[in-house]
C-alpha cells in the first residue's frame, strides 16, 4: 500500500510540475522557410504562437494546418485521431504576421504542415511539415508478455508405510515455485517527455497449468513510443488445494486411493515483462 501511495505522489506531483511550462514560440523565416522552435517537445493544453518573419504582402499567402496524432497500437488499441485546418489570411503590410495561437491537443505528437503560396496561385510553391512529440496529461497503453506467479495447483501422493501399520502417508508432490505465463497488461501512465515512466497497471495472465490469473500492480516503462516494460504487483486466481479433511503429511487407510482438492481463490505477487508494440 506504501509502494502504491509513493507511485501516487510521483504521477501526480509530477504532472503538476509539467504543467507549468510557458507558451511554445515558433517563428518562419518567409526569405528561407527556416524554422525555429523554442522547445522540441510540445506540452499537452499549451497554446503554439506562430510567427511569419520578413513577410511580404504582396508576394505570398501561407496555410499552416496543424493536427494532433496518437501513437497507435492497431492489434490491440482503437485508432482515433484529430484534425484541425486553418488558414492564414494575410493582408497586413508588415513584414512579421503573428498567426492566431493553436493549442496542443491531447496526443502523442503534433504535426505543422506549412504552405506558401505564390500571389494568386492555389498551388503551393513550398510545403514543409514538423513533427514534435507531446508530453503531458495522461495516456493508456496496452503491452504483453512473460509473467512469474506463485499461484498453482497443490498436488499430492500417498506413498505405502512400511513400518507395518498398514497406512499410507499423504506427501505433497514437489512441482515448483513459481509458474511461467504470458499474458496482457494495461497501463495508465503519464504522457512525458523522458524515456522512463511509472504507472499503474492491470490485466491478466494464463500459466502453463492452464490456470487465469487477474492482475493490478505498477510499471516501470522504458521507451517512447513502443516500451518496455517491467511490472509487478498483486496475482489473484482459483487454485486446487487439499481438503480440509485432510492434511499434509497425515496417515490415512490403505482404502484411500486419491486425495480430494477443493478450489479456492489465492494472492501472490507477481513480476512481468512485457512488450507495447
Amino acid at each position: 500500500m506504501k509502494n502504491i501511495l509513493v507511485i501516487l505522489f510521483i504521477l501526480f506531483f509530477g504532472h503538476a510540475l509539467l504543467y507549468c511550462q510557458s507558451d511554445i514560440i515558433i517563428t518562419i523565416d518567409n526569405s528561407n522557410q527556416e524554422l525555429k522552435v523554442g522547445k522540441k517537445k510540445f506540452r499537452v493544453g499549451k497554446f503554439i504562437k506562430i510567427s511569419i518573419n520578413n513577410y511580404v504582402a504582396d508576394e505570398n499567402t501561407y496555410t499552416i494546418d496543424y493536427e494532433g496524432v496518437d501513437y497507435i497500437n492497431d492489434e490491440m488499441v482503437k485508432k482515433f485521431s484529430s484534425y484541425t485546418n486553418s488558414t492564414i489570411n494575410l493582408t497586413s503590410s508588415s513584414n512579421t504576421y503573428n498567426y492566431l495561437p493553436i493549442q496542443v491537443e491531447n496526443k502523442d505528437f503534433s504535426i505543422l504542415r506549412v504552405k506558401r503560396f505564390k500571389k494568386n496561385e492555389t498551388t503551393p510553391s513550398e510545403e514543409r511539415t514538423y513533427k514534435f512529440k507531446n508530453y503531458g496529461s495522461i495516456k493508456f497503453d496496452v503491452s504483453s508478455g512473460f509473467f512469474l506467479t506463485k499461484n498453482f495447483d497443490e498436488k499430492y501422493s500417498l506413498y505405502s508405510l512400511e513400518n507395518g501399520s498398514g497406512k499410507k502417508k499423504i506427501v505433497r508432490d514437489d512441482n515448483g515455485k513459481i509458474k511461467l505465463g504470458i499474458g496482457i497488461l494495461a497501463h495508465l501512465h503519464s504522457r512525458t517527455k523522458y524515456m522512463t515512466n511509472l504507472g499503474f497497471c492491470a490485466g491478466f495472465e494464463i500459466n502453463n497449468d492452464a490456470k487465469i490469473g487477474y492482475l493490478a500492480g505498477g510499471s516501470l516503462l522504458f521507451g517512447s513510443d513502443r516500451k518496455f516494460v517491467f511490472s509487478s504487483g498483486l496475482a489473484l486466481s482459483k487454485i486446487k488445494k487439499i481438503s480440509n479433511l485432510y492434511k499434509e503429511g497425515q496417515e490415512v487407510d490403505m482404502a484411500v486411493n486419491e486425495i480430494p482438492l477443493k478450489d479456492v481463490w489465492k494472492g501472490s505477487l507477481f513480476g512481468s515483462f512485457t512488450y507495447n508494440f
